[in-house]
Parts: C-alpha cells; structure tokens; sequence
C-alpha cells in the first residue's frame, strides 16, 4: 500500500473507493458534503447506520453528480467531541477490510479533530494494519491478488505543510510495514520458523536495512559458556540460536532491547486446552517484537545507538529423549550464572543504564530478583510464584523465571559496572 498526500474536493478524487468519515447521529463529517448530487447522511440514516466507530455504508456511484470516484465507503468514527487520532486509527482499520482489490483510494479522515500530523499519522496506521493479511499457506485462488498495490490518497488540509505531511507519511509507513513484517513472523508456525529460521530472517533483514547481526550458534555458545541457554534448549530437537542486533547512530549509552523468543512453548502441556496449544507458535511475539523495532531504527535513522540481544528457544518436546531438567543440572554444575545485567552486555562488555524487555511475565519475573538478590532456589521459586500471581496462570511465567535464572548470558569474567545501579535500571526499563 503507498500513500500520498492531496488536498483539495473529495468529490473531485476520481479513485475506485472515496472513504469519508461520518459522526454518531449520523452527522456528516469532512469531505461528506463536498458530495453534491446525493445525501449520504440520509442514505446512511435510512439504513441505520449511526455513524457510531466502526460502521461502515458502502455507496455505489450509480451516476451522482460531480462525483468522480466509483464509489463512497461511510465509516463512523463516533461523537464529533471524542473523535480524534485514535478513533482515525481504529475507523481507517475497519475501512480498509472494505478495499478488496480497489487500485485507487481517497480518503478525507486526515481531516478530523483539527486535520493534524497526529491524524494523519493514524489514518496511515489504520489503513496499512487494517488491510494486513497473512496468506503464505493459501492457494493461489484464496490469495490476495499480488499484481495490485492499492494507493491511498490522503486528502488533508491546505495548511498542512506538504514536506512536514510526506515525513510524517513515511514514518508511520515504515512503523507499520515493521509491525506487518513481525505479524508474519509470529503467524508462522514453529515447524517452519525453529530458532534457527528466526535467526536466519534476522539476519535477511539486518542485510536489508544496515544493522549489524551475529547469530551464535549452538557450537559457539558451548565454547561461550552458555550453559543455561544450551540446557534449555536441549529438551528439543531444534537447537537455540542467540541473535545480537547493533544500530550505531549516535553517541553515548546504548539503549539495549531483548524479547522472549520461545519459538514454540509446550510448558505447562498437562494443563494447556488443545485450543491454548494451538497459539503457542506466537510466544516468541516479544523476539519478533525486538526484531521490527530495529528494522523500524534502522529505516528512520534516529541519532541513537541501540543493541538487541535475543534468546530463541524451542520449549520443551514430548517426542525428544532428552530430559530437560537433567541437562540443565548438569550445565549449572559447569558454568558460572552471571547477573542480570549481561543479557544485554553481550557485545559491549559495558554497563547499558536503558533496558527494555518485551513480555510482561517475563519482566515481572525479574522483581524477585532484584527484590531479593541472588540467583538462589529462592529467587527462582519466588519468580516463577510472582509470574503465575500477576500473570493470571499465563503459560509464559515458567519460561520467564527460567530465562532469567538459568542462562549465563555471557563467560565468565565478562561485563562490569555496579550490579545494584543495573538491577535498578533493568527494573526501571522494564516494560511489556
């Protein structure tokens, strides 16, 4: 989908579909009564449709005058008071479920509230989100017709100005094409994307955008000392992958993101509904989260630097021999577990003061710790009772106690800086 801006008539936009918003009553929003030759509000009204967020009313041009598009797709963004950014945001989504293959769109929805770049912003946001759809296991028959890219004209106010309205265009392009471009990694099923397929789109996209990207194997993790993640790891037969993701744009302190990548989690398998497994293909969402967020750095260039550091793991299988508890006693035994603050010290061998994880239970899992020190067998029990207490028995509070406590993410001797200063700002950064 490619967006340009435009002012001017709505009537005016010869387009395939012309989208104006309508308030609850109905009453007639921007654009609505550029449209001469027919009333759209009463059309609306005589079908009932309130013009609550949301609705829809498709109106076919069947030769209303000085009306250039094909057709006109209402959509409600609620009461004139309350409609800003994000009722343009959720009211272009359910427009965009309308487009099927129309080549050609307008749309006037820049235009509420005050017609700002806020609006304008979640107009595009909508739009592109809205029209997402993942289709790689279709046949060619149920898929999305590829020849056609629609572009959307987005009609907004003559005093915005036009270079301001293309940067802000381009930004929030760039931020959804990142979403969308996570959304299919998350869709994939974990047959088709093991830790080792998660690492190798990582490094596809590292290769598209600029990033710098390691990916540590298992056999280079062995020689690393990373006794936890190859404990783990080892209760499946598809070994785990580390992915270091670098963006280098400025100076100072890096920001240092990581999310969970637990490529398919069988935790808790004895008391998962058949429904639960079947969505345990998007419990490495956080990882896959991390990953467009740097894709998204890397395309808008802010003068920062970043690091990623991202585990992926396969949980546990039924099918392997191997038994998982065992090997992870046998590789605390060998290897030292260091402090929390080396999960994202991997490459820079420095104290990083801005930390952000992904994965709600897994954050939380880290009070304990910092609250009480360690790692001990206490720490660990606490963790996992904390996720199971504010994760409202979400499946991933195992998974989250175990990636803090078990692996040591770098050998030993590495790192530095004040331990409690980095407990304290990894509970600070610390966020879903």
């Amino acid at each position: 989908m490619r967006f340009t801006y435009a002012t001017g008539s709505a009537a005016t936009q010869a387009v395939d579909l012309l989208v104006l918003p309508i308030f609850e009553g109905p009453e007639a929003g921007p654009g609505v009564r550029d449209v001469k030759g027919v009333d759209l509000v009463r059309l609306a009204a005589e079908a009932k449709v309130k013009g609550s967020l949301g609705d829809t009313f498709l109106v076919p041009n069947t030769g209303i005058d000085g009306l250039a598009a094909k057709a006109v797709l209402l959509v409600g963004v609620g009461k004139r008071a309350e409609a800003g950014p994000t009722e343009v945001r959720r009211a272009a989504g359910r427009a965009a479920k309308r487009f099927a293959d129309r080549a050609r769109i307008a749309t006037t929805l820049p235009q509420i509230g005050r017609g700002s770049e806020d609006a304008l912003e979640a107009a595009v946001e909508g739009l592109a989100l809205g029209a997402y759809r993942f289709d790689r296991y279709k046949s060619q028959g149920g898929r999305r017709k590829k020849d056609v890219e629609a572009t959307v004209a987005l009609v907004g106010p003559s005093r915005l100005d036009r270079r301001a309205a293309n940067a802000v265009i381009r930004r929030a392009t760039i931020v959804t094409e990142s979403q969308c471009w996570a959304r299919d990694l998350v869709n994939t099923p974990a047959l088709d994307l093991p830790p080792a397929g998660i690492a190798r789109a990582a490094q596809a996209m590292a290769r598209e955008v600029g990033l710098k990207c390691k990916v540590w194997n298992e056999t280079q993790l062995k020689a690393g000392g990373f006794g936890g993640i190859l404990g783990v790891g080892s209760g499946s037969a598809n070994p785990p992958r580390m992915i270091e993701l670098r963006y280098d744009g400025g100076s100072g302190v890096p920001f240092a993101l990581t999310g969970k990548g637990i490529a398919f989690d069988s935790g808790g398998l004895s008391i998962k509904t058949a429904t639960q497994m079947e969505t345990m293909k998007d419990d490495m969402g956080g990882a896959a989260s991390i990953l467009a967020t740097m894709r998204a750095i890397a395309l808008l260039k802010p003068k920062v630097n970043v690091i990623a550091a991202i585990l992926t793991i396969t949980g546990y299988s039924v099918n392997d021999t191997i038994v998982i508890f065992d090997r992870i006693r046998e590789n605390r035994r060998r290897f030292k577990r260091m402090g929390i603050k080396e999960l994202i010290n991997i490459s820079t061998n420095q104290t990083l003061s801005r930390t952000v994880l992904t994965s709600v239970t897994t954050s939380i899992s880290i009070v304990p710790l910092l609250l009480f020190g360690g790692p001990t067998l206490f720490d660990f029990t606490a963790s996992i009772l904390f996720g199971i207490v504010v994760g409202t028995f979400s499946s991933i509070y195992v998974a989250g106690a175990l990636l803090i406590y078990l692996p040591p993410i770098v050998g030993p001797g590495a790192g530095g800086g004040n331990e409690s200063s980095a407990k304290s700002e990894a509970l600070a950064g610390a966020s879903r």
